[in-house]
């Protein structure tokens, strides 16, 4: 009979080596900092605010530490200690324009998009020449369905920047604001969108399946946003009842990342309109076991 693997995974090494370490020299910050680190890719939270903690008495000034313990204690639960954090580093530095970035996104986690888009609003006014700021506001925005400013500031987004930059980074901004048109349902603008998007898409990577790891967090980047684009399409085909092509659409996105739970959500449904209950029911199986892991 085989025995389980007892093999250690690299964030168990990691513990070890850096509590060796803290051993040896408890006040060198760096040793906590990536103990903690390694203790919140586990989900090990309370450890995780631990060791921020011990990293914000020996060096109280650097605020990525402060929303790092601040993140920790949102995820679990712990509304009150969490803006703590995070309003003490905007208190800190009131005009770096990243801080108020930071505690927004704090805000759309708790759901919270008034107070998020104040801060987007405080954010532009520090550097009104950052294009995603706009996009992020107008993200908070749809989620508040006012979906006449969010398309305003996708438009101003997407008007910052010049083609060439659209093309190589900021295609997904195309995305985003075709995630507007579809709640205004202005569906072939939205198309249109998702077309400029996708035709952003390097020919290399839409033939091959992604082969990397979960830390591969530049690969996953790329691989997710065209994952969106290809999943958006797919779902506004689909609401066209172009229902293969929104099957090509989605099979794709589920090709760039297996584990997002969307994905198999939206081709569920699609199998079930097109007269496939097994099909429609595993996917929707897989997407409740992803949803129930993203939640983790």
């Amino acid at each position: 009979m085989a025995m389980p693997s007892t093999s250690l995974t690299a964030d168990d090494k990691a513990i070890n080596d850096w509590t060796a370490a803290i051993k040896k020299h408890p006040k060198v910050i760096e040793n906590y900092l990536h103990r903690g680190a390694a203790y919140e890719r586990r989900g090990q939270l309370q450890n995780a605010i631990y060791d921020f903690s011990q990293v914000i008495k020996l060096s109280p000034g650097d605020p990525t530490v402060l929303e790092a313990r601040g993140f920790a204690y949102l995820k679990l639960g712990m509304q009150e200690k969490g803006l703590a954090d995070f309003n003490e580093s905007v208190k800190r530095y009131p005009d770096n324009y990243f801080r108020h970035i930071v505690r927004a996104s704090a805000y759309e986690r708790l759901k919270q998009n008034e107070k998020a888009i104040e801060d987007y609003n405080l954010a532009i006014k520090l550097a009104p020449e950052q294009p995603f700021l706009y996009d992020s506001r107008a993200k908070a925005n749809m989620r508040l369905k006012n979906f006449a400013k969010a398309l305003e500031d996708c438009n101003k987004a997407i008007s910052m920047v010049p083609h060439n930059r659209l093309k190589n980074q900021y295609g997904d901004l195309f995305v985003h604001r075709s995630w507007v048109y579809r709640d205004m349902h202005k569906l072939p603008e939205a198309l249109a969108d998702c077309d400029t998007a996708i035709s952003f898409e390097p020919d290399e990577l839409s033939k091959i399946p992604p082969r990397i790891t979960d830390r591969d967090s530049a690969w996953n980047e790329c691989f997710l946003k065209l994952s969106t684009a290809r999943s958006t399409r797919g779902m506004i085909y689909a609401e066209q009842h172009e229902l293969d092509k929104a099957l090509q659409d989605l099979n794709m996105a589920i090709k760039f990342t297996p584990k997002r739970a969307i994905c198999y959500s939206a081709r569920g449904k699609l199998y079930r309109d097109l007269g496939m209950p097994q099909k429609a029911s595993d996917d929707f199986a897989s997407a409740k076991r992803l949803k129930s892991a993203e939640e983790v």
